[in-house]
């Protein structure tokens, strides 16, 4: 899983072009959550697909990359 941490700096940069965050980067994840693929799987807990995996790729979408 993808987990959201210290180590990845923009966990909403899923899709090229890296280091943009666009409607391609929010493809990425409303397909991987529909899947429940692992690129969705942003917050704990692991395996589970829920609003706090939403809630989470929102908050870093909005907070932006550094």
């Amino acid at each position: 899983a993808v987990i959201s941490d210290a180590t990845n700096p923009c966990p909403a940069d899923l899709a090229a072009p890296f280091g943009v965050l666009d409607l391609a980067d929010i493809a990425a994840f409303v397909t991987g959550f529909q899947s429940q693929a692992p690129i969705a799987d942003l917050a704990e807990p692991e395996g589970v697909f829920d609003l706090a995996d939403i809630a989470s790729f929102v908050g870093s979408f909005t907070a932006g990359c550094p």
